[in-house]
């Protein structure tokens, strides 16, 4: 799936659907669950990997943060770092949240692009041996009961 650039795609998917994409963005339980119930939908497939690409720059630029406040003795700065940093994260959040809930594939800004295709592109790589193991997985718990 090839990541728009910079446009809206409206999507006229229904509310469980719209809801399991937007979950995605405020937790990897949520995504692994959302996946995994509607992974074969173009809505959450997308906003699942927007999410997973949300998550690494979100670790990504934490190590930086963290690495200039340990620099900066200063505590009032360091706090103002922070809570810059956490408002920050809480927009991508929000607007990766009300893409999804109003059906957009729209990508996040500054690394919605390039390192959501990325995402994507492993998801699609993945998939095939995912969905073999989950039907083992499935296929021993039907022996099992």
């Amino acid at each position: 799936m090839n990541i728009p650039n910079s446009e809206t795609i409206e999507s006229n998917e229904g509310p469980k659907i719209r809801l399991w994409a937007s979950l995605s963005y405020w937790s990897l339980i949520l995504v692994v669950i959302g996946y995994a119930l509607h992974h074969k939908n173009r809505l959450v497939r997308y906003h699942v990997s927007q999410s997973l690409a949300l998550t690494i720059f979100i670790n990504i630029t934490a190590l930086f943060v963290v690495s200039i406040m340990g620099v900066i003795s200063n505590t009032g700065t360091t706090r103002g770092m922070a809570l810059t940093y956490v408002f920050v994260i809480l927009l991508f959040r929000i607007d990766g949240t009300s893409n999804a809930w109003h059906g957009r594939l729209k990508p996040l800004p500054i690394f919605g692009n390039s390192l959501g295709g990325l995402v994507m592109g492993f998801i699609q790589w993945a998939e095939p041996a995912v969905t073999k193991a989950w039907k083992k997985m499935r296929a021993a718990a039907d022996n099992i009961t």
